[in-house]
């Protein structure tokens, strides 16, 4: 019994938006669960493709298969995907050891805008959108109450309050990541209800998803996801009051609630298990007793710049390794060792006994791949803002301000969520 070929085309299609789907659930939940499917998930999209490719190649149908998509397409979405992977290889090759592990965790730079961007223009239907957007939400929801559930658990078995505060309520992930996953997943409800006028009901569940986010947000304490926080949705604010004033003010109640909400949380919460504020004390006890980061900074050493946090030592080295190494970089294989060494030469101490991150995406690519990394590198962003802006297409502009921002504070594009996060929701939402 032969199948149909338009049978063949629906079984791909519905593979491919239940993968989409896990890898929805998959993103905000890896962390809880202690382990990354992700890697699983590229591999099934690989196979999905592959045969439905090999069916209408016996079949030979590959025409009609993939009507409508042509190379120039195709091009346009992967291109600057295909660039940005081989800065990584050039910063390998240059590196004085070659450790292609990495190549292998960046696969998906390649592998899920191709996969994109040869669907069929009507693979998502509105009413799978809102189901992919509204699965997304539910799992941020779900891994925050994990987190939440561990970390009180975490407080039962130790009594310092740093290592429950501060460092384990997001378990093996940088608090970071969770909250910029979060942060999307606000956003995207946020943008769809004003965008297709949801009714009432919806409106509800989108405040009380967003309620819940944005007390994860905060006891996550990631200063720089609640500034891009901040950020994102006054640029929003700007856009829609210039844009259309009514939708302006529709974003002002839907915002209004779900801060006033998280407001009345954290305050109302006994005092010992609120880690908004519990943290800001332990921050300040630090700074005033220099008791987490001492010895930093030899005073008698003129060439030290005066930092007083580790992150800025930290960038410091980072941009020192580029400048000294211009143009060509020292090479991503050598960059902990590298930096190692320079910090051990600077005096910082306690930085140089840390497996050496620089924190900052910006720096990572300048100081391992030099002006040709820093070069491609601004290609590939400036390409994928020119077609947020060619299509009008502000949901993309807001997910790239997320993105642009954060890669100020951590070097994103060097984990394995981090770089499903970024190559992901940039071709979804293209």
């Amino acid at each position: 019994m032969e199948i149909s070929h338009s049978k063949i085309d629906q079984i791909h299609q519905q593979a491919f938006f239940v993968l989409i789907l896990l890898f929805l659930i998959a993103l905000p939940c890896t962390a809880p669960f202690f382990f990354n499917i992700t890697p699983l998930l590229t591999a099934l999209l690989i196979v999905n493709e592959l045969i439905f490719w090999l069916f209408n190649i016996k079949t030979k149908n590959i025409s009609n298969a993939y009507k409508g998509i042509t190379t120039k397409m195709v091009l346009k979405k992967t291109l600057p995907f295909l660039f940005f992977y081989l800065i990584y290889l050039y910063g390998i090759l240059i590196s004085d050891k070659h450790l292609f592990d990495d190549l292998v965790q960046k696969l998906p730079f390649l592998i899920i805008p191709l996969v994109f961007a040869i669907q069929q223009p009507h693979v998502f239907s509105k009413q799978k959108i809102q189901i992919l957007i509204w699965t997304f939400a539910v799992s941020c929801v779900v891994s925050f109450f994990i987190l939440i559930g561990h970390a009180f658990i975490l407080e039962e078995h130790h009594i310092d309050p740093y290592h429950y505060y501060y460092s384990n309520l997001s378990w093996r992930f940088h608090p970071t990541y969770i909250s910029m996953i979060y942060l999307v997943a606000i956003m995207l409800l946020i943008f769809n209800c004003i965008k297709n006028n949801w009714n009432i009901k919806l409106q509800i569940l989108t405040i009380f998803v967003s309620i819940i986010l944005f007390i994860g947000i905060l006891l996550l304490f990631s200063r720089s996801s609640i500034l891009a926080t901040i950020l994102t949705f006054f640029v929003y604010f700007v856009y829609l009051l210039f844009r259309t004033p009514k939708k302006a003010l529709q974003l002002i109640k839907l915002l209004l609630i779900p801060i006033l909400g998280c407001g009345i949380c954290l305050y109302i919460m006994p005092q010992n298990n609120n880690r908004f504020i519990y943290t800001q004390k332990v921050l300040k006890q630090e700074v005033k007793n220099a008791q987490m980061y001492d010895s930093y900074i030899d005073g008698q050493n003129k060439h030290v710049p005066k930092y007083k946090e580790a992150r800025m030592q930290t960038w410091y080295i980072y941009y020192m390794l580029g400048k000294q190494a211009f143009p060509k970089g020292v090479g991503i294989v050598n960059l902990n060792e590298k930096g190692t060494e320079l910090a051990l030469e600077l005096g910082y101490t306690k930085v140089s006994d840390k497996q050496l991150n620089a924190h900052n995406q910006y720096l990572e690519i300048f100081a391992g791949m030099g002006l040709l990394g820093v070069l491609i590198f601004g290609f590939f962003i400036v390409e994928l803002i020119y077609n947020g802006f060619k299509y009008k297409n502000i949901q993309f502009l807001l997910f790239l301000l997320i993105c642009l921002f954060s890669f100020c504070f951590e070097a994103i594009l060097e984990r394995q969520v981090g770089i499903m996060f970024f190559v992901f929701f940039s071709s979804f939402l293209q």
